[in-house]
C-alpha cells in the first residue's frame, strides 16, 4: 500500500511531503513494485528521468555533470535498481537505451576514487547513506559505506553490460570492481574483529557487495548484525534528535544480508519486532524513520523530527523479503526466463503467493509437515525454474502445476 501510494506520474519517495525522484528510495520501492505490481511504465519513466537529470543535458556518451541525485551512493542505487528491474521485466529495448548511460556513469564514478582505489569524494557531493547518526554528513563512516555501496553497484552494472553483449566494457569494469574490492578489504577491514567497523550500514554493504569473505561474514553477523549486538544501540545525535541504529530504508539491506547469510528466522523476527512495532502504534503506511525505543505516541517523533514522512516507499522492504526469501521466488534471468524458487519458512507453517512475470503469474504454496516440506508450484510458459526444497533440487521448464515434497533434515 505504501509503495502504491508513491506511484503517481512517476514513482515518488513519498506522496505527501517530498514527492521527489530519489533513486535510493526507488531501489527499495522498485523491488516492491516489481514483486507486486509489475509496472513497467512507471519504473522505466522514473529510471530514465532520474538518470537523465544527472546527465545535465550532455550527450549520453559524455560524463554526467554529477552522480544520480548528486549522491555518490545513489549512482550505485541506479545500477542496482535497473538490474533488479531487468531481471523482473526483461525489457531489452529499454536496457539498450541505457547502455551508453551505464558506461558514462561508471566512468564518472571512477573519478571519485584516488590512486589507491579508495573513495575520496573529490567533487564534494553529499555522501548520504542513512538518517541514522553518523551517516548523514561527509565523514569516514559515510565514505566507507559509500565505497562499499559503489562496489555493489559496479558489479550490478557489469552484469547488465554482459546482458547487453558488451563484453569489452564488462571486462574493463569487472577488473575495476576487483581492484575496489581489494582496496576496501585493505582499508576498511578491522583485522582484530574481522568486521568492517562497528555499525550496521558499512558491514551490510560489505556483505551485499561481495567484499566480505566467508570468514568475515560469520564475524559480521555475530558481532554486528545479530540482534542485541552493540551495533543496534547508537549514541544519539543531539542536534537532530536521532538515536536510531538504522532507518527502515537500511532495514531492507539488513534483511537482504540476513537472507544472504542464511539467517532467515532472524529476518522474520526483525520484521515482527521492527515493522511490526510500527503497526502496533497504529501505522497504516510505513514511516520514513523509526526506532522501537521511541515513545508510543508518534506525535513525539513528528515534533522532534521535522522531516519525518509517515508514508515512505523506501520502508517497504518486508514485501520483497516475504516474496524473495520466505516464498523464495527470485528471477535469475532477464524477465524470469530463469527463476530460483527456494522457500525459507523459518517458524512459519505455510506461505502462499502469486508473483507477476512477463509470461503470467507464478503461484506457489509451501507447507511444513511433521517430517517433510511440500510445495505446489504453478509455472507460466517460457519460465525455467530451479526449485529447492529442504536441500533437494528439482528442475522444471514446462508450464503447469507440479507438486513436490522433500523430507525435512
Amino acid at each position: 500500500y505504501t509503495a502504491h501510494l508513491c506511484m503517481q506520474e512517476a514513482i515518488w519517495d513519498a506522496p505527501k511531503r517530498d514527492r521527489g525522484l530519489w533513486i535510493g528510495d526507488l531501489q527499495v520501492t522498485g523491488q516492491t513494485i516489481n514483486n507486486v505490481f509489475a509496472d513497467k511504465f512507471l519504473m522505466e519513466r522514473t529510471l530514465a528521468k532520474v538518470r537523465d537529470q544527472a546527465q545535465g543535458g550532455r550527450p549520453p556518451t559524455e560524463l554526467p555533470v554529477a552522480d544520480v541525485n548528486k549522491l555518490p551512493g545513489y549512482s550505485a542505487a541506479w545500477f542496482c535498481t535497473l538490474a533488479d528491474f531487468y531481471r523482473h521485466a526483461g525489457d531489452r529495448k529499454f536496457l539498450a537505451q541505457q547502455q551508453q548511460k551505464i558506461v558514462s556513469l561508471l566512468k564518472y564514478q571512477q573519478t571519485l576514487f584516488d590512486t589507491n582505489a579508495v573513495f575520496v569524494n573529490p567533487h564534494k557531493e553529499w555522501p548520504f547513506c542513512d538518517w541514522s547518526p553518523g551517516f548523514v554528513l561527509d565523514n569516514p563512516l559515510t565514505r566507507a559505506t559509500s565505497d562499499l555501496y559503489i562496489i555493489h553497484g559496479v558489479r550490478e552494472a557489469v552484469w547488465l553490460l554482459r546482458q547487453l553483449g558488451d563484453a569489452t566494457n564488462a571486462a574493463t569494469f569487472s577488473t575495476w570492481a576487483d581492484q575496489l574490492t581489494t582496496a576496501a578489504r585493505t582499508r576498511f577491514l578491522d583485522q582484530k574483529t574481522q568486521t568492517y567497523g562497528g555499525r550496521l550500514q558499512e558491514n551490510v554493504m560489505a556483505i551485499l557487495s561481495g567484499t566480505a569473505t566467508s570468514e568475515q561474514t560469520a564475524a559480521i553477523y555475530s558481532r554486528i548484525i545479530e540482534p542485541g549486538s552493540p551495533a543496534w544501540t547508537v549514541q544519539p545525535d543531539p542536534t537532530r534528535h536521532d538515536n536510531d541504529a538504522m532507518t527502515p530504508y537500511y532495514g531492507n539491506f539488513v534483511l537482504q544480508a540476513m537472507a544472504t547469510l542464511g539467517h532467515h528466522q532472524a529476518g522474520l523476527d526483525l520484521i515482527r519486532r521492527y515493522w511490526g512495532d510500527m503497526l502496533r502504534r497504529g501505522a497504516t503506511t510505513w514511516w520514513e524513520k523509526f526506532d522501537p525505543s521511541w515513545p508510543d505516541d508518534c506525535k513525539w517523533a513528528l515534533d522532534q523530527t521535522a522531516y519525518l514522512s509517515l508514508c515512505h516507499g523506501w520502508s517497504s522492504g518486508p514485501t520483497s523479503y516475504l516474496t524473495e526469501t520466505v516464498l523464495g521466488v527470485r528471477p535469475t534471468g532477464a524477465g524470469f526466463s530463469t527463476v530460483t524458487i527456494q522457500p525459507e519458512l523459518g517458524y512459519l507453517k505455510w506461505a502462499e503467493g502469486d508473483i507477476p512475470t512477463p509470461h503470467g503469474l507464478i503461484h506457489l504454496r509451501v507447507e511444513r509437515g511433521q517430517n517433510k516440506l511440500t510445495a505446489v508450484v504453478k509455472l507460466p510458459p517460457q519460465v525455467a525454474a530451479t526449485i529447492r526444497l529442504a536441500g533437494k533440487t528439482f528442475m522444471r521448464d514446462r508450464a503447469g502445476i507440479c507438486r513436490l515434497s522433500a523430507p525435512m533434515p
